[in-house]
């Protein structure tokens, strides 16, 4: 199963579980992944998955939705006459409106970073978290939303 990745948290790491087709990302308690925070819309993102891609939507939110994305691209070019291979590595900083989510990338959400996990590529266990246990609030609200696993964030 696919999954986002809280990064720089001086807590304990947290893991979103992708488990549905479609997960709001937002400020307002409607969204499944809640983010509070002044640089975060009330809406701010949406997390599609259909046919085991994994996209990411911007929902016209203030500050943008940015993708931080390394690639590796394999090139060639002439050197004493003949051609050469090497690889160029890209590092990507860029505001989307839709975007296709590769393994690793990085999703800048308002201060809040997430790297994807692709777990259907069989790359998910290069990335080891410990399973954060729920504080009583969490708990209550799982209790008050049994639709979603996904807590809110602060």
């Amino acid at each position: 199963m696919s999954k986002l990745v809280l990064l720089g948290s001086k807590k304990q790491a947290k893991e979103f579980d992708l488990n549905r087709d479609r997960i709001m990302i937002g400020r307002s308690s409607e969204n499944d992944i809640r983010l509070v925070n002044a640089t975060v819309s009330r809406h701010h993102a949406l997390i599609v998955i259909s046919m085991g891609n994994t996209v990411v939507e911007d929902l016209n939110s203030k500050n943008g939705t940015h993708i931080l994305s390394k690639r590796v691209e394999k090139r060639s070019r002439w050197e004493n006459g003949a051609a050469q291979a090497y690889e160029e590595v890209n590092v990507n900083a860029k505001r989307v409106k839709k975007y296709l989510l590769e393994h690793g990338d990085i999703i800048k959400i308002g201060k809040y970073r997430f790297r994807f996990i692709n777990g259907s590529d069989g790359l998910s266990n290069t990335v080891e978290l410990e399973r954060p246990s729920l504080s009583k609030l969490e708990q209550s609200m799982s209790a008050q939303a049994p639709h979603t696993n996904i807590v809110e964030v602060t």
